[in-house]
């Protein structure tokens, strides 16, 4: 009974997840979602200047990316105020973690967020069409 309902509350917000991205022309990064994750962060925040951060989102992240294997997609939402969503998907928690240790998102990056509020997604479950 308990996993039905975790596997029914992680569809409903990867659905709303989803929904926003799309309502707010959000931005696909790391190749968009991706139904292998085995574990996918969810980070609200705001920021003061929506504009840089969305350029700063969308910039090529090859680099980031070799550095962070465990790291197989994403999403990037934005309003016009400064609200946000982001989406990590992850191959594992495990890897997640390590990764975390080793490398961190870019400072000028993280020096536009504030207000950051995290949910851990670790049993995520999808149904793409």
């Amino acid at each position: 009974m308990r996993t039905e309902w975790r596997r029914s509350a992680v569809r409903t917000a990867h659905v709303a997840v989803s929904t926003l991205v799309m309502a707010l022309g959000g931005l696909v990064t790391a190749c968009g979602g991706s139904d292998d994750a085995g574990f996918v962060q969810v980070i609200q925040g705001k920021t003061d200047d929506p504009d840089r951060l969305k350029e700063t989102m969308g910039a090529d992240s090859d680099d980031f990316r070799q550095e962070r294997p465990d790291i197989i997609g994403g999403t990037f939402a934005l309003t016009d105020d400064g609200t946000f969503i982001n989406t990590v998907a992850f191959t594992d928690e495990a890897s997640a973690r390590e990764g975390e240790k080793r490398s961190s998102p870019p400072e000028d990056m993280m020096s536009l967020m504030r207000d950051l509020t995290y949910f851990d997604l670790r049993d995520p479950w999808f149904a793409s069409a």
